[in-house]
């Protein structure tokens, strides 16, 4: 019988632990397992970098097609002006030489009253357009257009105060050429609108550009039909 026996045993299976255990090992196992606790984190932030970006050019393309429905909408809202300014130009410059052309005269007044209305909201929208566009060319455009709009209401009030006769003949002619020049630089705001860094679709935009052309060649036939009908108008009444 040994009386120590059972110590003698449990500090042999302690050292035999202790000369299994291996530093290096266990020092490269923590290694390995703070490597994978940084690889995780590298591997979280790389998946949140490409989230943002991809919500960042989602983003941005939303942006472009609004910005490109918003410069559409007002193009198409300058190419009516033009239309109804030159119906405009036509009545009021035949009423002008024809003082007993009442119905022109009211139809033109009434005419200039729903131009004055649509061109302050379009070219408000147009400003609009401009600063989230930042093209300085559309802003030149809108400054014209506003600076021609000033000359087309000195051209009528000049037409309005010349007494009947080849005085106002003069007059209307004045008038024509200065509601020609507005309307030019209504379609040169046409045109700077549909190229403001606005993603339209093609077939959008070969639509937008054949109603430009259509627009610009019923502009020049109404300023021929307009100057015919004011040089026509004298003789015709001294005939009558």
């Amino acid at each position: 019988m040994t009386l120590f026996g059972p110590s003698d045993d449990v500090d042999a299976a302690q050292q035999a632990s202790l000369s299994a255990f291996d530093p290096d090992r266990a020092i490269g196992a923590a290694g390995i397992a703070r490597t994978f606790r940084r690889l995780r984190v590298v591997m979280s932030l790389l998946v949140a970098l490409l989230i943002g970006r991809q919500v960042h050019s989602a983003w941005q393309a939303l942006g472009d097609t609004y910005r490109a429905h918003a410069a559409e909408g007002t193009a198409g809202r300058v190419a009516d002006l033009v239309v109804l300014s030159g119906r405009e130009r036509g009545l009021f410059s035949l009423a002008a030489v024809q003082p007993q052309d009442d119905q022109g005269a009211v139809a033109a007044e009434q005419l200039r009253a729903d131009i004055d209305r649509s061109l302050a909201r379009t070219l408000g929208d147009a400003r609009a357009v401009a600063a989230t566009t930042g093209r300085l060319a559309l802003g030149r455009a809108i400054d014209e257009v506003e600076a021609s709009r000033g000359r087309v209401a000195t051209a009528r009030a000049a037409v309005t105060s010349a007494p009947s006769g080849e005085a106002r003949t003069a007059a209307a002619r004045q008038f024509i050429d200065a509601k020609t020049s507005f309307n030019e630089g209504l379609l040169a705001l046409h045109a700077e609108l549909l190229g403001a860094e606005s993603p339209l679709s093609t077939p959008l935009r070969d639509l937008a550009r054949v109603r430009e052309a259509t627009i610009e060649a019923a502009e020049h036939a109404g300023q021929e039909r307009a100057i015919i009908a004011v040089e026509l108008a004298p003789r015709r009444a001294r005939r009558a």
